[in-house]
């Protein structure tokens, strides 16, 4: 609608960033999703050093601050040389789409692991969607605040979670 095409162009913010420049803090509540222009950012976390690289127009980082309330950073993203992104406020996003916007990226996210997983990636993309679509966050004691990247051990050597109902 016309009316979410106003709000989408007063929410995208181009910030720019100096070599070294921090953009998102790792333990800040998230409260933004931000799309490359130019340049490149790296995400660290704290004792791993580097986990991801963005540097193509279109990267983004910081979804994980729209799918959940209150979600804490879980890397520090900074910048490598110059480097611009647009901003997008959650609060604007969440007045735009409601929690449909949560959900897709959810799915998409969930997706985009199926397709890189081993096991996964030999299903056919149809199934794979099908499974992204039924996924859900189950909140368990155990993995309270538990982030995992590729290669990491997670509770007790679990690395993943798969429950079929």
């Amino acid at each position: 609608s016309d009316r979410q095409k106003n709000l989408l162009c007063k929410a995208m913010v181009i910030e720019r960033f100096r070599d070294g420049e921090v953009c998102v803090r790792e333990g800040d509540c998230g409260d933004a999703l931000y799309i490359m222009i130019s340049g490149q950012f790296v995400a660290k976390k704290a004792g791993q050093g580097v986990v991801a690289r963005y540097s193509n127009e279109g990267d983004f980082f910081g979804e994980l601050a729209l799918l959940l309330p209150n979600n804490r950073r879980n890397a520090t993203v900074e910048a490598v040389g110059g480097a611009q992104c647009v901003k997008l406020m959650k609060t604007v996003l969440d007045e735009m789409f409601g929690t449909k916007l949560a959900r897709m990226l959810f799915v998409n996210m969930i997706e985009t692991c199926l397709e890189k997983n081993k096991t996964f990636s030999s299903f056919p993309p149809s199934t794979r969607r099908r499974l992204a679509k039924k996924a859900k966050i189950i909140q368990h004691s155990a993995c309270q605040d538990q982030v995992l990247y590729d290669g990491q051990e997670g509770v007790d050597g679990v690395r993943c979670i798969v429950v079929l109902e």
